[in-house]
């Protein structure tokens, strides 16, 4: 049985196969609406929780009608990333970018560039963290470099610390971090609390070391 599509759908799809926002045809890639179009989704989300009128723009915020009260669109960054995804399905190839041909390693940075808004330096970053892991796992599993254990988890131990703190910042939560480096559960997510930790300050409960 053939589904009808109208004009209006097959005009939307269009603009999403370009990356461009359904509603203002602005590039809105790798989301499918624009940072406004989200923005305004947002507002409206949050006014209906606090009972409000619908939301009208002024001056860059979202206001209220009926109450005049400015509600919070939460368009930044971190909270985008934090909200886009939440399919269960790892971002990145299961292979060291050194071992990737042009073609995978071109669809191992759009698979990152889709799961959060990266800089090409975090990417890069990111490319280099996971080959050191890999670099890890090969070297535990190989009975023949036992000298090379302790360097390979003291390299890996320091680098992720950062790594972590980075993706930390940018609204990833553990498993996020672990699809995305292909990386020991326990060990990212020791270095993600202990990053919490820093952020709650020394009034906070508990102290990881």
């Amino acid at each position: 049985m053939q589904v009808a599509v109208n004009k209006g759908q097959r005009y939307r799809e269009k603009l999403k196969a370009e990356g461009r926002c359904p509603h203002c045809g602005k590039l809105c890639a790798p989301y499918y609406e624009c940072e406004e179009r989200r923005a305004y989704k947002n507002a409206r989300r949050r006014a209906r929780r606090l009972a409000c009128a619908p939301v009208a723009p002024a001056s860059g915020q979202w206001i209220a009608a009926n109450l005049n009260q400015v509600i919070p669109s939460y368009t930044t960054r971190v909270d985008d990333a934090r909200r886009q995804h939440r399919k269960r399905y790892q971002p990145t190839l299961p292979i060291p970018s050194d071992e990737m041909t042009e073609d995978q390693l071109i669809q191992e940075r759009a698979g990152l560039l889709a799961y959060c808004p990266m800089t090409e330096d975090e990417i890069d970053q990111i490319l280099m963290m996971k080959r050191l892991i890999f670099w890890r796992k090969k070297v535990l599993a190989d009975p023949t470099r036992c000298a090379e254990r302790w360097l390979a988890g003291l390299v890996v131990r320091e680098a992720l610390s950062s790594c972590v703190a980075d993706l930390h910042e940018c609204g990833l939560n553990v498993g996020q971090i672990v699809a995305m480096l292909r990386a020991p559960w326990g060990m990212v997510r020791y270095y993600w609390m202990k990053r919490e930790a820093a952020e709650r300050g020394p009034t906070s409960g508990g102290k990881i070391r």
